[in-house]
């Protein structure tokens, strides 16, 4: 996916990127997914856990930083 489409798309894909800000995003895409659909599903599903553990609704920098650290090599923290 282009990376100008990632915010629209992932808003369509799963509730946790609603409210996400548009440059979180971009960094996920930009340090993890890479536009490509079978990451995101890995990172979403991550993220998701990740948030329902700490009952939030929304995608935040904790929870992407969370997210990386369980994935070694995938991402940058912070």
């Amino acid at each position: 996916m282009a990376r100008a489409e990632v915010p629209q798309v992932l808003r369509s894909y799963h509730r946790l990127y609603a409210d996400a800000d548009d440059e979180l995003l971009h960094y996920v895409d930009d340090k993890f997914a890479h536009g490509i659909w079978r990451n995101w599903a890995l990172f979403s599903s991550t993220a998701h856990l990740l948030a329902k553990r700490a009952r939030r609704t929304s995608l935040d920098l904790e929870i992407v930083d969370n997210a990386f650290a369980l994935h070694p090599g995938t991402g940058d923290a912070g």
